[in-house]
């Protein structure tokens, strides 16, 4: 469950930061 909170995380981090 940890892990898959982390990858959505990260995910979402990632299209915050290509979205600007």
């Amino acid at each position: 469950m940890c892990c898959r909170q982390l990858f959505i995380n990260v995910a979402l981090v990632f299209c915050i930061h290509h979205r600007d």
